[in-house]
């Protein structure tokens, strides 16, 4: 196939780009609407996911970042990871649009601590983990941003009341409650076929509120493949999406309010070649109680029970990239039941005290055909497990005076793993050459956070903390052999242990004005048992058997899901916000973490941790008057990174730009044109041993309507 010919190329512009331009747009800002107040900032967001109760994100011991629905409102971005770049230091196993990567590549993590194939990261969606209960991805695509209130991000071990999945953060993403009765719409369009339709009913009655929502999207999608490496058999990487979503809220009294949710979603993906693509659903109930006790207390009682399926197809392709064998065909289902009770109280005017418990079984299986060969499989591969955790936490916010506070909180884990299986068959004979049932594992595990807030003065905060984490395995690091088509097979190991982390850190606020503030906070992290996906060797030209992999393609590499010593990284993340008149608003941020592996004696011993990069930055710039346009430019660096364990297949640095115009026709309805990658930036994503490279989305305009009556 002959590539298509590329657009010339902008010049790569620089961070200060949305700087440069606020000179000139203050001054086309003839004169400034003086009945509207000073904007403040972010500080005075009220947030729930630090502590698990509320509070503002200025008076939390641990740094908390808020993207607020104004945020939500002005931002390029199509989807909640690419919102997420802004945050300091969040990265993905790769930088890919979530349209045209694999679920497996979309786990999240901060502070350079990727390389696992489970993520390091607790997303959650109101409470209740968007983690795949098998193997700890990401649908990101079940969450839409026209469902997005705001999210809450925290970096870091200070989330470790959250349990095993938030050793290195949690993102919890809060979905809008109706709060007037109405029908809201929004449909778009634009670059490679892209659509986009959602609707939403919100009925609010005098004790009853709830909402509908549908949205339907899809996209021809992109080639992935560099275009100098494309042959005859790579296609555009799109997919098609559907989501129905829906809540409900009722006082039964007073003091108490019950809940309830239901969502399904599914997906058809296809690409990077005719024999790749994956297809998803995912059912999703969830039933909850508050109540508001004479005492003050309020206790919350939740639980959720979340189906996913996944199909998955791959070949393997020839080093011409002309022609393609089917390497795998595979399903998975995976069923996680779970519920949690909370109690919270402010307790003498001083101690805001919360303690929980929650639990939650993960049950999930994976069939795979394999060994294709004179046009029929000839292996079965099937394995699967039960995995069950359970904690316990308490957690005393102490205000000691108004420029001191401390917040103390432990947590106990318990992590078992049941019924582990491996079952290889013969096909069609169906005679097993592995049977293996793996022995129960059990492990237990206390951990700790102490944060100190010392407000110095008005314009100088500072926050203290120390923490530990944890993370148990997933189910699919423990029992599933992984044969990937970007150039690696990843074999599984029973005896994973859970991964620790402890970490110390220092932070501060300063506002030298109602509308600025710059935070700084440095901080030191370890993760001891890391689980790293080990490279073990290379295969020849001719294709190799390893013990732990089985056979491996052509100069594949061979990798297995291992723990080592560690990872450690001592870095500064900073953020900046400015309100510098009616209307404008500038955010940026740095992050610093040169996240690096620490194994003695081993050959990744220093190496830097894949995935992880030195060096990120973003900045963004808003003007805000709906009657006349509301802009937005977006602008993010993600410097040099390595894209395996022994950091041989490196990965360079990259600018990107974002844009978004819209104005307000009608009180009820907005026009916007936004474009991601505005300058067309070419910028690899992932980078195999055998040669293979991906690309990221080119320059994508989307024209839109939202409107509401």
């Amino acid at each position: 196939m002959t590539p298509t010919p590329r657009p010339r190329r902008f010049p790569t512009p620089t961070l200060l780009m949305p700087m440069a331009l606020l000179p000139g747009l203050l001054a086309a800002q003839a004169t400034p609407d003086s009945a509207l107040k000073r904007p403040v900032t972010k500080l005075g967001e009220i947030v729930t996911t630090a502590s698990r109760v509320s509070e503002l994100v200025g008076q939390s011991p641990v740094n908390v970042t808020a993207i607020t629905r104004q945020d939500l409102a002005t931002t390029s971005a199509s989807t909640v990871p690419s919102l997420l770049w802004r945050i300091p230091g969040f990265t993905m196993r790769d930088h890919q649009s979530a349209s045209a990567s694999s679920p497996g590549r979309r786990v999240a993590s901060f502070r350079g601590l990727s390389g696992s194939s489970g993520g390091r990261t607790l997303i959650l969606v109101d409470g209740v983990p968007l983690n795949d209960g098998f193997n700890g991805y990401m649908q990101w695509n079940r969450i839409p941003l026209a469902l997005v209130d705001r999210i809450e991000v925290i970096r870091g071990g200070g989330s470790m009341i959250w349990g095993s999945r938030s050793l290195g953060g949690v993102v919890n993403i809060l979905t809008r409650m109706p709060t007037v009765s109405g029908l809201q719409a929004q449909a778009e369009g634009g670059t490679g076929g892209s659509y986009r339709g959602t609707l939403t009913g919100n009925v609010v009655a005098s004790r009853l509120r709830g909402s509908i929502t549908t949205d339907w999207a899809g996209t021809d999608g992109y080639f992935v493949t560099r275009p100098d490496l494309r042959g005859t058999v790579d296609v555009p990487s799109g997919d098609k999406t559907k989501v129905v979503t829906g809540q409900l809220a009722y006082d039964l009294s007073s003091s108490l309010q019950a809940t309830a949710s239901g969502s399904y979603f599914d997906l058809d993906a296809r690409g990077p070649t005719p024999g790749g693509g994956n297809a998803s659903s995912a059912s999703e109930f969830r039933a909850g109680l508050r109540w508001l006790s004479a005492a003050g207390g309020v206790w919350s009682l939740r639980s959720y029970r979340t189906h996913t399926n996944y199909l998955n197809h791959s070949g393997i392709v020839s080093s011409d990239r002309n022609t393609e064998t089917p390497n795998r065909d595979q399903t998975q289902s995976a069923t996680v039941t779970a519920g949690s009770l909370q109690w919270s109280q402010l307790v003498g005017g001083r101690h805001q005290l919360a303690a929980g418990l929650d639990v939650s079984n993960a049950d999930g299986t994976i069939d795979e055909l394999g060994n294709f060969a004179n046009g029929v499989w000839t292996l079965n591969r099937g394995n699967g497990g039960r995995q069950q955790l359970g904690g316990l936490f308490l957690q005393d916010n102490l205000r000691l005076t108004d420029r001191w506070q401390v917040q103390v909180a432990v947590r106990g884990d318990r992590m078992r793993n049941v019924d582990g299986y491996r079952l290889d068959t013969t096909l069609p004979a169906g005679t097993a050459v592995i049977d293996t049932a793996y022995a129960t594992a059990t492990r237990s595990r206390l951990n700790y956070s102490v944060g100190v807030r010392f407000e110095s003065s008005p314009q100088l905060t500072w926050r203290a903390g120390t923490y530990t984490a944890l993370r148990a395995p997933t189910l699919f690091e423990l029992y599933q052999t992984n044969y990937s088509t970007r150039g690696a097979v990843i074999a599984a190991n029973p005896s994973l242990r859970p991964e620790t982390l402890r970490g110390v850190e220092l932070g501060v606020d300063f506002l030298p004005s109602r509308s600025t503030v710059l935070r700084l906070n440095t901080f030191l992290n370890k993760v001891e048992d890391a689980i790293l996906d080990y490279t073990i060797g290379t295969s020849t030209a001719n294709g190799q058997v390893f013990t732990e992999c089985g056979p491996v393609p052509r100069n594949q590499a061979c990798r297995q899901r291992r723990n080592v010593a560690g990872l450690r990284t001592l870095g500064l993340e900073s953020e900046l916000e400015l309100h510098p008149a009616a209307h404008w608003s500038i955010w940026g941020s740095y992050t610093f973490n040169p996240t690096r592996v620490d194994a003695p004696g081993d050959e990744i011993d220093g190496k830097l941790a894949r995935g992880a990069a030195k060096h990120m930055a973003s900045a963004t710039i808003t003007f805000d008057q709906p009657r006349l346009a509301t802009i937005t430019v977006e602008q993010r660096y993600v410097g040099a990174r390595q894209d395996d364990d022994l950091n041989t297949t490196p990965l360079k640095r990259f600018f990107v730009t974002g844009v978004r115009v819209s104005r307000q026709l009608v009180p009820q309805a907005t026009a916007y044109v936004k474009v991601e990658n505005l300058f067309d930036t070419r910028y690899e994503v992932t980078r195999s041993t055998n040669g293979y490279v991906e690309v990221a989305m080119p320059r994508w305009i989307t024209v839109g309507l939202k409107s509401s009556w």
